[in-house]
């Protein structure tokens, strides 16, 4: 592979430093919520000593390999590599869809920031399984390392991070501010995480197949969802979560923060750096029984606040806090009360690109993009998309939900998202 100028330092995004503030958060022992995951299960098996050999002499992923956080004057702003290490390759013998050992993996920063993990199944088949540190990239840019690694053209970084400093900047990332203070006003329902300081993860998935997701697209068009399926299934989620999840304030409504991906469509970088806004929901406890006016004031929700640029203005909101310290960045990203605003995330993977149907010349079976599951709240939703299967992952804590548990949230989850009787 042709040797490449890779950076002395790569700065922190706004969002990077988000993810930097959630570190701040007290963790118990067990919460491995800094991990993400991308599956590929693959039609037949690849040679364990040929893809070591491709990374160990792939600059990108030794250089990605050694990243470390640095300070830029005061505050952690920045990565900067370390002498080039060997990528952390690991291989398994497991039938597992998506074995204990690698979804229970704990990646702590000042340590590598990528795994793989390569799968042998007992009939021919095998899994890759890349997983990463929540700070490096998010779900599309470890995507896009994934076609790098296929051979496709891709961008690793933003030549040059900007943060603007100007008067309307600064105003509309006050915008944003007052936005989450009104919007996440009074008491909310939240997890209730009265349990052992020890903690274990548990999570659940389960798929729509082709015929299921046409249904649930019925389903949202009959609760007059007027933007696709996503305010439908915030609707259904946000139902089943106050069924089934223990909640403190549990008559009050629910606040859900939902990613958006801030990449125009198609781009093929950077694979480095969070690029993410959010949308920023009020889920009235009056109207949740109610699907139709349910998804309707979602949908009005989200319009208010693309009219009023809210997604932009926090971009702009997070690109001047990441000039502080994180512990007061974090303060300043709480409530009104300093209380943790969010009730539970929902998050929607991007969808695995197409181009990507093959991977070392085997034919891709199935992808699954599973994101962090931050402590607090310590439940994660999130929908992942290969072609035309969709996958619900539930992902949390022992002391919330047990496996059974998490079993009957999901199957309730998706007989309601299909309407199955």
């Amino acid at each position: 592979m042709k040797s490449e100028i890779l950076p002395s330092s790569l700065a922190l995004t706004g969002s990077d430093k988000f993810m930097l503030a959630l570190e701040q958060h007290p963790r118990p022992q067990g919460a491995a919520g800094n991990t993400c995951h991308y599956i590929l299960e693959l039609d037949g098996i690849i040679d364990a000593e040929t893809f070591k050999e491709h990374l160990l002499h792939d600059p990108w992923i030794t250089y990605l390999s050694s990243l470390q956080l640095a300070r830029k004057g005061r505050h952690l702003n920045q990565w900067i590599p370390t002498s080039p290490k060997s990528p952390i390759v690991r291989i398994l013998e497991n039938d597992t869809f998506f074995p204990l050992e690698i979804s229970s993996l704990n990646l702590e920063l000042g340590h590598p920031l990528l795994n793989f993990h390569l799968i042998q199944r007992s009939k021919g088949q095998s899994a890759l399984v890349l997983s990463w540190h929540h700070l490096l990239m998010d779900g599309y840019g470890a995507s896009l390392l994934l076609r790098h690694i296929s051979g496709e053209r891709c961008t690793l970084f933003e030549k040059r991070l900007k943060t603007p400093v100007n008067r309307r900047h600064f105003r509309s990332a006050r915008k944003a501010k007052r936005y989450i203070d009104s919007s996440s006003r009074g008491n909310l329902a939240s997890i209730d995480h009265a349990g052992p300081q020890q903690i274990h993860a548990v999570l659940g998935l389960v798929e729509l197949n082709k015929e299921e997701g046409e249904r649930m697209k019925k389903a949202a068009e009959k609760a007059n969802a007027r933007f696709g399926t996503g305010n439908f299934v915030l609707a259904i989620a946000a139902q089943i979560v106050r069924k089934h999840t223990p909640l403190i304030n549990a008559g009050e409504d629910f606040w859900v923060p939902v990613p958006q991906d801030k990449r125009k469509k198609g781009a093929i970088g950077p694979v480095v750096g969070n690029q993410l806004s959010f949308l920023f929901y009020r889920i009235r406890d009056n109207k949740t029984e109610n699907t139709e006016e349910l998804v309707t004031d979602l949908d009005q929700q989200m319009l208010h606040q693309i009219k009023e640029h809210i997604p932009s203005s926090y971009g702009h909101l997070m690109n001047y806090l990441r000039r502080a310290g994180s512990k007061w960045y974090y303060r300043r990203l709480k409530g009104p009360k300093g209380a943790s605003l969010t009730s539970f995330l929902l998050t929607h993977a991007p969808e695995h690109p197409t181009s990507l149907d093959r991977f070392f010349g085997l034919r891709i079976l199935n992808a699954v993009n599973i994101p962090p599951n931050s402590p607090s709240p310590g439940l994660t939703v999130s929908l992942s998309t290969f072609g035309d299967r969709r996958h619900l992952i539930l992902q949390t804590y022992d002391h919330i939900l047990n496996e059974e548990q998490v079993k009957a949230f999901l199957t309730d989850f998706k007989n309601k998202l299909v309407q199955a009787e």
